[in-house]
């Protein structure tokens, strides 16, 4: 009786044992087969937003495709593409850029992903320093300050003047180029052939090494070895803006030309210009009054911008900038004719879009060829978004000018002039009017949506 009592003891204490032990594994499995479907749906709605995505970029290639082709397949305003029960909606609208495409994909599992691009037919140029100076130099003094980077061709001779970004002067060969007096806030590197009596806190490569030729206060004792420095193309190549195709064609092209008196065209109280524009004469914008500007200008003669004159780009334009072109059109007329003179307290786009631009560009060629002629200058306190260019000229900053960005043969800066760079130039839109001939969409903005 008592051996049946122990065995019974016995018997439910190996059923107890084995339940917990079932019960263990059942709890293990369950915890096992949780995860496992955790990472299973985790894997799933990632493929299928996977799916979903590149579905949204085939919808949106398809449809710039059929765009960019000349002719272009049929394309309308709103397409629709399934495939295996997966739907992706592609729409174009006109924006003041050119063409905005937008893809919706939606998944058999209702997940959604959208992608987006803006196709343009105006010319897109990227402005990657705050100064771009030809062989004849930059020279500053008195205070002025270039908030950003510059590339020279020839030297850049300051004052314990201030470039914040990197500063390079490549000279003639990419080796023999001279940097002096300059003070470089920041990390940014010095490039040239010799650095002299500057200031640096990043790197300096030079091609003579010794400190001691380089004078105080230069901080670091060694000059790295210097490679020899690639050229840089100015933004805006000769035949967008002179050539086949470029603002000059588009105005002959498609342009209207204003009525000239005594020699001038005269903007003295608020004025828009519309559509491609040449000016046959001189033009002067007097004190006080407004000229917008909705498609290129071309002037054979001189402009001047008189004491508080002001000059917007279009707002229907939107981030587009807009260029005035001085050329007088022949090489001899080039030598004299085609600068740019702007008084005192002009203003340009302020208020406006920030990311559009005037800019005033010369084809005045003097400097270039060692005449003494100024092609643009730019007096104190003129303000606002502004790029002036001058490829073959002189530019003059005086006086408290600031801009956003430069560009000239030989630019000299006085009395405070300042260059304030931003990095939206640096995938910058050019409008000068419906194109001369028939031009290419190219994408200028392609990003998934939110």
């Amino acid at each position: 009786m008592k051996k049946n009592i122990i065995l019974k003891k016995r018997g439910a204490a190996v059923l107890i044992a084995v339940l917990f032990f079932v019960i263990i594994s059942m709890i293990l499995v369950l915890g096992t087969s949780s995860s496992f479907m955790r990472d299973y749906l985790s894997y799933r709605d990632f493929q299928t937003s996977k799916n979903a995505y590149y579905l949204a970029e085939a919808g949106l290639e398809d449809a710039m495709y059929r765009l960019k082709q000349s002719p272009a397949p049929p394309v309308g305003p709103t397409e629709t593409i399934t495939l295996d029960g997966n739907t992706v909606v592609t729409t174009i609208t006109d924006v003041p850029e050119g063409k905005l495409v937008s893809s919706v994909a939606t998944t058999a599992g209702n997940v959604v992903r959208k992608a987006s691009a803006i196709l343009t037919q105006s010319t897109i140029a990227s402005f990657d320093y705050g100064g771009y100076v030809g062989a004849g130099g930059l020279t500053m003094s008195g205070s002025t300050n270039i908030d950003g980077s510059v590339f020279s061709r020839g030297s850049i001779l300051g004052n314990n003047s201030i470039i914040t970004g990197s500063v390079t002067s490549r000279g003639t060969t990419g080796l023999n180029g001279s940097i002096t007096r300059i003070i470089n806030q920041g990390t940014n590197s010095m490039r040239a052939g010799t650095i002299s009596n500057s200031t640096i806190t990043g790197v300096p490569y030079c091609w003579s090494a010794p400190s001691s030729q380089m004078g105080s206060p230069l901080v670091t004792a060694v000059c790295s070895l210097l490679t020899p420095v690639a050229d840089r193309a100015f933004p805006i190549t000769d035949t967008q803006m002179v050539g086949s195709g470029g603002w000059k064609d588009v105005v002959i092209t498609n342009g209207a030309t204003k009525a000239c008196t005594g020699g001038k065209y005269q903007v003295s109280s608020s004025e828009t210009i519309s559509v491609p524009t040449k000016i046959d004469c001189d033009l002067r914008i007097n004190g006080g009054s407004t000229l917008t500007l909705g498609a290129v200008v071309w002037v054979t003669g001189d402009v001047e911008i008189k004491a508080g004159g002001s000059v917007n780009v279009d707002l229907a334009l939107g981030a587009q900038s807009v260029p005035i072109l001085a050329d007088p059109g022949t090489a001899l007329l080039r030598l004299t004719k085609g600068k740019i003179t702007i008084e005192q307290d002009a203003e340009f786009n302020v208020g406006q879009n920030p990311f559009a631009q005037v800019i005033l560009a010369s084809w005045n060629t003097s400097a270039s060829t060692g005449g003494g002629n100024t092609a643009i200058e730019v007096e104190d306190d003129t303000l606002g978004n502004l790029i002036v260019y001058a490829p073959y000229g002189e530019v003059k900053l005086k006086d408290d000018a600031q801009m956003t960005d430069m560009v000239g043969y030989k630019v000299t800066m006085e009395d405070r002039a300042k260059i304030n760079y931003t990095n939206n130039l640096q995938n910058m839109l050019i409008y000068a009017g419906p194109p001369a001939v028939l031009t290419p969409w190219v994408v200028y903005d392609w990003r998934e949506a939110l």
